[in-house]
């Protein structure tokens, strides 16, 4: 009876630490590229930009939170046109052959080098369209993912991300729709990348068609 009383404990204590999902409203939301329609969190900042016929993405920044990616939880809609090259925010200039091509870039580039898949990609349908779904834990030092954090040399530490995608394939190009989070406060805006997909309405099959 004791140890079961320790182990209650515990679980109460382990859950009490745990992040709970943030109180949402949902608003109607329609692309300024008019290709989608969503519910999106009441009061988030969106933020579009394009290049020519080749990258379109919209991107929903919420409040500030020290515990969110960068200072902000957000959620990434994007598409690329097949073969043709776009800038990065980097400034260097990227391009995807196909929805395969920008996993593999990305798993190189950005969840590597030692990503474990949380949910391995898998078939799943948005809005009827065939679509593949992933979800990748990587662990990162603070700096690149935390406002303010100092790197490793100078006495930071690491951290774990978990990163939710979904990748849908069209005729000329692709939607890559991402939840990318700080693993500790994933929880806390999960509910607002799973009703973005949930919710999401296709309203041609590409932004530049």
């Amino acid at each position: 009876m004791a140890r079961l009383k320790l182990a209650l404990a515990a679980l109460f204590v382990f859950s009490g630490c745990r992040e709970r999902p943030a109180v949402l409203e949902y608003v109607p939301f329609r692309s300024s590229f008019a290709d989608f329609e969503c519910l999106a969190p009441k009061g988030w900042q969106v933020e579009s930009a394009q290049e020519g016929d080749s990258y379109r993405v919209t991107i929903f920044l919420g409040p500030e939170d020290p515990k969110a990616l960068w200072g902000r939880p957000r959620l990434v809609a994007s598409w690329h046109a097949f073969g043709k090259p776009f800038r990065m925010s980097s400034g260097e200039t990227g391009k995807y052959d196909s929805a395969d091509d920008y996993l593999r870039q990305t798993l190189a580039k950005v969840w590597g080098p030692d990503p474990q898949y949380v949910e391995p990609k898998h078939p799943v349908s948005v809005d009827g369209r065939p679509a593949e779904r992933l979800v990748i834990r990587v662990e990162k030092d603070e700096y690149m993912s935390i406002l303010g954090a100092k790197p490793v040399k100078a006495g930071g530490g690491r951290l774990w991300r978990r990163d939710s995608a979904v990748l849908v394939p069209g005729r000329s190009g692709f939607y890559a729709f991402v939840y990318p989070a700080v693993e500790r406060s994933q929880a806390r805006y999960a509910p607002a990348y799973e009703k973005l997909l949930e919710s999401l309405r296709f309203l041609k099959e590409s932004p530049v068609e």
